[in-house]
């Protein structure tokens, strides 16, 4: 019997309602939660195109590499995985296909690399190289011209499709974080951050990221309150983001932002896993 099962300690009939019910939230986080309660197996049944399905018409790409990292990672039967990478090279999502290449087991690794230096985003390619990446990939033994295609994206221009309803404020970094943060949209904000992020770094850029941070911990959001702390170094006060990473009562991206935001100092991780063993999981 799997966890979700085991909870409900009820019929059958009543297994496949509520499983019913919280597929049709169309709410990522429950289905993503589904599929790790479930293993995409319910009451002996593959539930796994369903919840596939469900997941990919959320549109929330950040939701559906996770969806994909977790079916991967717990490699479950029937995972339609070539539908995923797909669908992230189509983001054009440099940061998730980064992820995906150096994260993501079994992953294709050459489609993947392909489609991020398409995106001219030099920050993540360069990322492959990093320590945290090449002891896992090797990424010159992938490609023997890495060093010359990041070179190359140095010197392109790129702006994220993720943002691209915003693409005419690019030259006006004021504005355009004005508009992210009026649209209350957390993954709009953490991809802009990331953006300020690249234009400092790669064009000269001395851009703060300060109001974002703040809107981000105001939303709330557990996934992208850990993916700005993942993939903004630039924060100065990490804390605010931190207790709201807390509040939000979500102990997996908790333990995320442990195992992986690299800026954390040793009296974060301490005070974030003292107060994940304090959460009492209740997704079920």
């Amino acid at each position: 019997m799997n966890p979700f099962e085991e909870s409900l300690r009820c019929d059958n009939s009543t297994y496949e309602k509520v499983f019913e019910e919280k597929l049709n939230s169309n709410d990522p986080y429950v289905i993503c939660d589904l599929l790790e309660q479930t293993r995409g197996n319910i009451l002996g049944k593959s539930c796994m195109k369903s919840l596939e399905d469900k997941i990919i018409s959320t549109n929330d790409i950040v939701q559906i590499y996770e969806f994909m990292f977790m079916a991967m990672d717990m490699r479950i039967e029937g995972f339609d995985k070539e539908r995923f990478e797909k669908r992230i090279r189509e983001s054009e999502n440099a940061k998730l296909m980064c992820y995906s290449i150096g994260f993501v087991p079994g992953i294709n690794k050459n489609q993947m690399l392909s489609a991020l230096y398409k995106t001219n985003n030099a920050m993540y390619i360069e990322a492959l190289s990093n320590d945290e990446y090449e002891e896992a990939i090797h990424i010159r033994e992938i490609d023997p011209d890495y060093d010359k295609r990041l070179e190359e994206a140095k010197k392109a221009e790129y702006f994220p499709k993720s943002l691209s309803e915003f693409e005419k404020f690019k030259y006006n970094i004021e504005e355009l974080n004005r508009r992210v943060m009026d649209s209350e949209n957390p993954y709009f904000i953490t991809e802009a951050a990331n953006y300020i992020e690249y234009l400092n770094k790669y064009k000269g850029g001395n851009y703060s990221i300060k109001n974002l941070t703040e809107k981000q911990v105001s939303l709330g959001d557990p996934m992208n309150l850990y993916e700005y702390l993942a993939s903004n170094p630039s924060v100065e006060d990490r804390t605010p983001l931190i207790e709201a990473l807390i509040k939000s009562g979500r102990k997996k991206f908790i333990k995320y932002t442990i195992e992986y935001v690299p800026t954390l100092t040793v009296a974060e991780k301490i005070y974030l896993r003292e107060a994940n063993q304090k959460i009492k999981d209740e997704r079920i």
